[in-house]
């Protein structure tokens, strides 16, 4: 199943509580009634919907836990090269450390543009 948005999550979710708490003898619009079908068409029937839409969530939330933790290394990293820098080099110290400093606020400028913190 292709990426499902949250609009479409959402309206399936809306068809799936409308039915399940609709009124005896009550008739729901086309567009208020639950998808379900038999066979189950996974692109069409809401509740196949639903949980892709979890799945695919699951999944991403996945994905941005193992980047903020590899961004937390990366930030470590370039802390620790800026600090080794000031307290070790002979020549640069202050120098190099206006350079590693814009490299830094380009790098985080980066991840910003990207969605990133």
């Amino acid at each position: 199943m292709s990426d499902t948005t949250h609009d479409r999550a959402s309206e399936a979710a809306r068809r799936l509580i409308a039915g399940a708490f609709r009124r005896d003898g009550e008739r729901l619009e086309d567009d208020r009634h639950p998808r379900f079908s038999i066979p189950t068409r996974i692109d069409h029937d809401d509740d196949t919907v639903i949980v892709a839409y979890i799945d695919q969530q699951r999944e991403k939330d996945a994905t941005i836990t193992t980047l903020r933790a590899r961004l937390a290394e990366l930030e470590g990293a370039l802390g620790a090269l800026v600090t080794l820098n000031d307290e070790h080099s002979p020549f640069g110290g202050e120098l190099y450390r206006d350079r590693i400093e814009r490299t830094w606020d380009r790098a985080r400028a980066a991840l910003r543009a990207k969605g990133g913190e």
